[in-house]
C-alpha cells in the first residue's frame, strides 16, 4: 500500500500548500525589497522602520505556518481542514484560465504587474467579469482609499488584501475603519 492510499488527497494538499507558501514568500520579498531600496537610497531611518515591518511580517508568517498551516497539512489538527481554502493568485487572463480550469474556489487578483511593478485596479476590473459568481474573489494590492474599496464592492469583489497601506499606517485599526467608511 503506498502513501497516497493511506492519506487520500495528500498530494493535492501538499500542492495547495506549496502554492500558498510561494505566494506568501513573494509578499515577504516585497517587504525585503523596500528595505533594500531605502538602504541603497541613503534613507537609513526609513530602512530601519521597513526592516521592523519586514521582521513583523516574517514573524507573523512563521507563526501562522507553525500554528495553523503545518498542523493542518499534516493532519495533526483535522478540525482546521474545513476552515482552510486555497487562494489561487492570478495576474493575467492566462493565469485566470488556469485557475478556473483547476476549479479554484478562491481567486486572488493581484493588481501589481510583476514585470513593471505598476499597480492598477483595472486588473481586477478586467478579470472580475470573467470569474463565475460561485467563486470567492479577492483583489490584491493597490487598495489605498475608501473610493477604492467602494469601487471593488461595486465590482462584486468579495474581499481585499490590503497590505502596504496598513503597514505604512501609524494606526492600522483606524486606517481599516477609514477604508471601510466606519
Amino acid at each position: 500500500m503506498n502513501g497516497d492510499d493511506e492519506q487520500p488527497g495528500l498530494r493535492l494538499r501538499v500542492g495547495r500548500e506549496a502554492r500558498r507558501i510561494s505566494s506568501q514568500h513573494r509578499q515577504l520579498d516585497t517587504f525585503y525589497g523596500m528595505v533594500l531600496d531605502s538602504l541603497s537610497n541613503g534613507r537609513a531611518e526609513r530602512a530601519r522602520s521597513e526592516f521592523l515591518r519586514f521582521h513583523d511580517a516574517l514573524e507573523a508568517h512563521f507563526t501562522v505556518e507553525e500554528q495553523i498551516h503545518f498542523p493542518a497539512l499534516h493532519g495533526l489538527r483535522p478540525e482546521l481542514d474545513a476552515e482552510l481554502a486555497t487562494l489561487v493568485e492570478v495576474h493575467s487572463e492566462k493565469e485566470l484560465d488556469a485557475a478556473l480550469d483547476a476549479q479554484a474556489p478562491v481567486i486572488g487578483i493581484n493588481n501589481r504587474d510583476l514585470d513593471t511593478f505598476q499597480v492598477t485596479l483595472e486588473t481586477t476590473a478586467k478579470l472580475r467579469g470573467i470569474i463565475p459568481a460561485d467563486r470567492i474573489v479577492v483583489s490584491e494590492s493597490g487598495i489605498s482609499s475608501r473610493e477604492d474599496v467602494v469601487l471593488l464592492k461595486n465590482m462584486k469583489v468579495d474581499a481585499a488584501l490590503i497590505g502596504e497601506e496598513l503597514v505604512k499606517s501609524d494606526d492600522p485599526a483606524a486606517r481599516i475603519r477609514d477604508l471601510l467608511g466606519a
